[in-house]
């Protein structure tokens, strides 16, 4: 709602969960724990990378959905990437899952 669109950012996906940063890689925009992300998806069409993400001060039924545009070869790894923290995440839980 506050941050202006057509804004470059940064991507960083950990174990904990996604940030985005500003343009310059410092200036923390927003994060959000890997528990709080419900859904991801990529659109190669589009070029758009999304996910949709509770708020930890909303109401639970209060979902935000976050929309990235970038090249082609980009947005499904992005996609990727989010995907790969949650299986890590779930197996570090889980070790006697791990075969």
């Amino acid at each position: 709602q506050d941050c202006p669109r057509r804004r470059s950012v940064v991507l960083r996906f950990s174990l904990q969960g996604l940030k985005v940063y500003g343009a310059d890689g410092e200036t923390l925009l927003m994060a959000h724990a890997l528990r709080r992300i419900l859904y991801s998806t990529w659109r190669h069409a589009d070029c758009q990378f999304a996910f949709v993400a509770r708020n930890p001060r909303s109401p639970a039924s209060t979902l935000f959905c976050h929309l990235f545009v970038g090249p082609p070869g980009e947005v499904q790894t992005l996609h990727l990437l989010l995907c790969r923290s949650f299986q890590l995440c779930y197996l570090l839980a889980h070790p006697e899952e791990q075969a």
